[in-house]
């Protein structure tokens, strides 16, 4: 009785991993379909030059990072300066015309397309392991579920 019990725990557990990765390959699948914000030629000055980056096709995340990075803490100096001289309402702060927040969109956007072939891999890699553990009975369940036979 007390095997039988765990059975059914591993089971249940077991399916809720596979579930989760289910989840989490879904969300990756998102990632295709969400749309850029900006027109993506971001341009400034990391150091003494000025460097302009095509967010949407670049794949340099040491790049991305510093871009976002420098996004956030312009943002955050914009919004203090406008708190120490006491301003309740400010407009947004703006980079190249457009607000900070569609900026810091596209780049989270782009590294998220640029990680999500290696973190997909990694997802079926998991997925595979665990289905291998399924039962015959778990997987001719999935199986009807999957051609939508409830």
């Amino acid at each position: 009785m007390a095997e039988e019990k765990n059975q059914i725990e591993v089971r249940s557990k077991l399916n809720k991993a596979i579930a989760l990765v289910d989840a989490q390959l879904l969300r990756l699948e998102e990632i295709k379909t969400s749309s850029y914000q900006t027109h993506g030629e971001f341009k400034w000055a990391p150091g003494s030059n000025y460097v302009s980056c095509q967010i949407q096709k670049s794949t340099d995340i040491h790049e991305l990072i510093s871009i976002h990075s420098s996004i956030r803490t312009k943002k955050g100096d914009y919004e203090a300066s406008a708190k120490m001289m006491h301003l309740d309402s400010f407009p947004s702060y703006l980079w190249q015309n457009i607000p900070a927040e569609k900026w810091l969109f596209d780049i989270e956007l782009r590294i998220k397309i640029v990680n999500r072939h290696l973190v997909e891999k990694e997802l079926n890699k998991k997925k595979a392991i665990l289905e291998k553990h399924l039962s015959e009975d778990d997987k001719l369940e999935r199986t009807l579920k999957s051609l939508g036979f409830e």
